[in-house]
């Protein structure tokens, strides 16, 4: 996921994504991975090789918060994304009929069966990741065409869990 990170009033482009249970970290060219252990509600470890910090992570809207013993980040989450939700936005090649998973995690609950009919940024899936719970929600009018998941299982980053049919 490309975002935005804001230290001390200046703006840096980095990437974060999930590997496993490893956390990689892009940032002018140069990869750091975490190993990310949690340890209570939004706390977390992060260990490699030279480092460990103890941070605590906070998701508001279109931002996380991210404070560590000594230092704060906030980091903007793409313009693109609803504000309280992924998946929309999502989709293989730009098709939003396609649900994805935003990054590997679990599937906590299914709202919807095929053949449902659903209302524009209706919730239909939960999936956990880094213990934070993301509703993925519906991008338009649609009927559900299929569902490419089940509770309970791990997914990976960008596998199509929903597939939608436009409704007028």
């Amino acid at each position: 996921m490309d975002l935005k990170l804001f230290r001390n009033e200046t703006a840096v482009d980095i990437r974060a994504e999930r590997e496993g249970e490893k956390l990689l970290i892009v940032r002018d060219g140069k990869n750091q991975r975490y190993e990310v252990t949690p340890c209570g509600e939004n706390e977390f470890i992060l260990r490699n090789a030279t480092k460990v910090m103890r941070v605590t992570a906070i998701r508001a809207r279109n931002k996380v918060f991210v404070l560590t013993d000594n230092e704060s980040y906030v980091f903007d989450l793409p313009a693109a994304k609803d504000a309280d939700s992924f998946g929309s936005e999502q989709s293989d090649h730009g098709d939003k009929s396609k649900i994805t998973a935003p990054m590997p995690g679990k599937v906590v609950k299914v709202l919807v069966k095929a053949g449902d009919k659903v209302a524009p940024k209706q919730k239909m899936i939960i999936v956990e990741a880094m213990k934070m719970e993301n509703p993925l929600v519906a991008p338009f009018a649609a009927e559900v065409k299929a569902i490419n998941c089940i509770e309970g299982e791990l997914v990976d980053s960008d596998k199509i869990l929903v597939e939608l049919s436009k409704t007028e």
